[in-house]
């Protein structure tokens, strides 16, 4: 079928490196293929490898080299038409695979190379495709895969849901799906074979209500390093955005008691509303009137907060921060350090003049509401 095949790896267009090197009988298995209808973008091979070959192979090797190339040189002439295949040479690459209709195997519309990075794995039937958004910013794409498989789905790698996929047939046969990626977050989609058909796109409407008006308090678990008084707060920072050197350069665990209203709206039954805390020092634990709602590790991380929401409400948030910002602040305040205490040669590394990692609960908290 004009396709040729290493290991689980199929190929319609091969491309040869220039002063190549080749054996006869690789020589006339290509010439097969070539006949069969393989693409073959490259120079001419310009030696047999062996010592044998040469001795004994040189003139059909020439041969078979002219019949399958013919006058292709490069400049002049860049393509030979050979059975049902094709050989170039010297035209860019870009312009064979317009020639040839092979699409890439994964782009974005509008293209943007330098913002997602992906990999492609053949497994069995399926084609996995591992999407990675480089941006540390939320980033929409229509996503083009190669891939014929029938049957789309979503494998969340922060959560491990698996979610059947809307999509589309484009004019040359892949497959386009609408999708949003938070700031540097990453995505799987498996592709596999079945009787499935596109996927009507659900068109949904989303409002969102951002929490500023609130009341609250910040207390400090320090670990044993010393006490740190509770403050009241009606906004939210970076814990290095305060004046107080003790909050600062705090590491530990912060404790947030927030106290909001919720529009009515958003308490109203049907649709979805979902819970945004923005952006978070490292890790955190998150309650909503009482009710444990997961684990925090990673920014704009959304809990399904339907039906939990009343017209007063109280979350609390317990952010762990990392050491490096207390190492960082001892080094500035006192030149050494003095409230904590490892064997870690920490002042290889760390000094007063590293910036500081931003910590707390950093916000934008937002309600999002979903309708059809």
């Amino acid at each position: 079928n004009g396709k040729l095949t290493y290991g689980n790896v199929t190929f319609s267009l091969l491309t040869l490196p220039e002063n190549m090197g080749m054996e006869l009988a690789t020589l006339q298995r290509l010439e097969e293929l070539v006949k069969a209808g393989l693409v073959v973008y490259g120079p001419k091979p310009t030696k047999l490898l062996s010592m044998n070959g040469i001795r004994n192979n040189g003139a059909q090797f020439n041969q078979l080299v002219e019949k399958l190339w013919d006058k292709v040189d490069g400049k002049s002439i860049a393509e030979n038409t050979y059975g049902k295949g094709k050989i170039y040479w010297g035209e860019p690459m870009i312009t064979v695979l317009d020639k040839i209709n092979l699409k890439p195997d994964f782009e974005t519309l509008p293209t943007d190379t330098a913002t997602f990075l992906y990999t492609h794995r053949a497994l069995g039937n399926k084609d996995i495709y591992f999407i990675f958004n480089q941006q540390n910013k939320e980033n929409t794409r229509d996503l083009c895969f190669r891939s014929v498989n029938t049957s789309v789905k979503e494998y969340n790698p922060k959560d491990g849901s698996i979610t059947p996929i809307a999509f589309t047939k484009t004019k040359d046969g892949r497959t386009r799906i609408p999708f949003t990626f938070g700031p540097r977050e990453s995505r799987i989609f498996v592709f596999e074979k079945g009787d499935g058909l596109p996927m009507k796109q659900e068109i949904k409407k989303k409002e969102t209500f951002e929490i500023t008006d609130f009341k609250g308090t910040l207390s400090f678990d320090t670990r044993g390093y010393g006490k740190m008084a509770p403050i009241n707060i009606s906004s939210l920072q970076s814990l290095t955005d305060f004046e107080n050197t003790n909050i600062k350069y705090f590491s530990g665990f912060a404790h947030y008691n927030i106290n909001f209203k919720a529009p009515v709206s958003y308490l109203k039954k049907g649709g979805k509303v979902l819970l945004d805390l923005g952006q978070v020092g490292v890790t955190a634990s998150v309650m909503l009137n009482g009710k444990l709602l997961g684990t925090v590790w990673y920014s704009n991380t959304e809990f399904d907060v339907s039906g939990l929401l009343k017209e007063e409400n109280n979350l609390k948030v317990t952010v762990g921060n990392e050491y490096r910002n207390r190492i960082i602040g001892d080094f500035v305040e006192f030149g050494k350090l003095k409230n904590i205490w490892t064997t870690s040669p920490v002042q290889d590394y760390l000094d007063k003049d590293k910036p500081l990692k931003p910590s707390g609960l950093i916000g934008p908290i937002k309600l999002l509401k979903f309708s059809n």
